[in-house]
């Protein structure tokens, strides 16, 4: 799944994406609210290797990057975590 605005993409995150998303991700005082703040690459490989290759599956997380299309740049990132099937419940951050 993709989405596209005039400004932004929004799409599954890639392995390919770790550079990028450490960038922006290891920054303490910009992430201090976040969950996971990764301090090596290992930690970015490691997030995106455990991440649901499918959305919507119970119990799991499904994250996607923001990227600037003009640029091509990641910005952030969005994830959806799945609670269960049978109440079709998720929760976004």
């Amino acid at each position: 799944m993709i989405l596209e605005t005039k400004r932004l993409i929004i799409r599954p995150i890639k392995i390919e994406d770790k550079n990028e998303v450490f960038e922006y991700r290891s920054d303490r005082e910009t992430n201090k609210y976040q969950g996971w703040i990764p301090t090596t690459l290992s930690d970015v490989e490691t997030f995106i290797g455990k991440i649901s290759k499918q959305i919507n599956e119970p119990e799991t997380w499904f994250q996607f990057i923001i990227m600037e299309k003009e640029k091509q740049k990641i910005i952030g990132d969005l994830g959806i975590h799945f609670f269960d099937n049978e109440n079709k419940q998720a929760e976004i951050g």
